[in-house]
Order: structure tokens, then sequence, then C-alpha cells
């Protein structure tokens, strides 16, 4: 049997389509690097929209990795609406 106390939690959160660059701010100041955990026990993942990746990723401490909440399954090119992992 596996033993459960040897696995790293995750903690992920989507942010959907929720907030502005001003609310996404105040949740990451108020709520993600208010918070202390160990990072060698606990993976935490946030995944806001696309136009707030790169101010996330500016704005969280170094132990919280930022996702993306999708990508298209095409490469680049006239994909009205998509966002292509390239």
């Amino acid at each position: 049997m596996e033993n459960v106390a040897a696995r790293k939690l995750f903690v992920g959160g989507n942010w959907k389509s929720n907030g502005s660059t001003t609310k996404i701010a105040d949740l990451i100041e108020s709520t993600y690097n208010a918070s202390t955990f160990d990072p060698e026990n606990i993976d935490v993942v946030v995944a806001p929209i696309a136009i707030h990746i790169a101010s996330a990723k500016a704005l969280l401490n170094k132990n919280i990795q930022v996702g993306a909440q999708n990508m298209s399954a095409t490469g680049n090119g006239a994909f009205t609406g998509e966002i292509s992992g390239e």
C-alpha cells in the first residue's frame, strides 16, 4: 500500500474569467503572498486568464507557480480567439 504521508500535496486555483488587474493584485497580496506554506511539501499553482498571466507571475512569490487555463490544440495561425502554446 502506498504511503500517503510521503505524497506532496497540490493546491490549485483556477481564477476563471474573474478579476481585473487591480483585483488580481489585491487577491495575490491578501491571499497568496500572505499565506505561509512549506514548498517542500505543498505545490501551489494558480491559473489566471491569459491577459493576467504576466502580471500574476510578477506579483506572486517564488514558491507559487502560474499555469494557463487553456491552450489551443493548434499552433500559430488564423484561429480567432485561441491562444497558441507556441
